[in-house]
């Protein structure tokens, strides 16, 4: 029975070896477990980033659009604006510029008339002197004479 004994012997310690291959393949398998949840946490969290990177990159092509929109009306103001300049240059050329030569030689002349006025007004305040003066003297010449028709 010796034999049998070694080999029940055998078979306890591959038993007792499966026991704790068995035990640690528990231990393993608890920590897939923990890690299986980790992974689902991480993967719920991907996700949600993934979700947000894609409203991120929606608003990210509102923005291009916006900004190409004002690139657009940028570029057709400037055009506009370009135009609307050119027409004021003419018309400064054409109309303004002109206009302003006229008056100015008009006004020359206006200023010439105005200093002949203001030298002619020292001997004219003298005629309305001299004339006011002859009138009054004409007054008692007239009442002298009405005296003398009466008397």
């Amino acid at each position: 029975m010796d034999k049998l004994d070694l080999i029940l012997q055998k078979i306890e310690n591959v038993d007792s070896r499966l026991g704790k291959i068995d035990d640690r393949l528990d231990g393993i398998d608890g920590r897939l477990d923990g890690i299986d949840g980790r992974l689902d946490g991480l993967e719920k969290r991907m996700d949600r980033l993934e979700s947000r990177m894609d409203g991120l990159e929606s608003r990210m092509d509102g923005l291009e659009s916006w900004t190409e929109n004002l690139e657009t009306g940028l570029a057709n103001a400037k055009e506009e604006l370009g135009k609307k300049i050119a027409g004021v240059e003419l018309n400064l050329e054409n109309q303004v510029c002109p206009s302003v030569r006229i008056i100015a030689e008009n006004h020359l002349e206006l200023y010439k008339n105005l200093k002949s006025i203001i030298e002619f007004k020292p001997s004219h305040d003298l005629l309305e002197i001299r004339v006011s003066s002859l009138e009054i003297s004409m007054k008692r010449i007239k009442e002298v004479l009405e005296n003398l028709k009466s008397a």
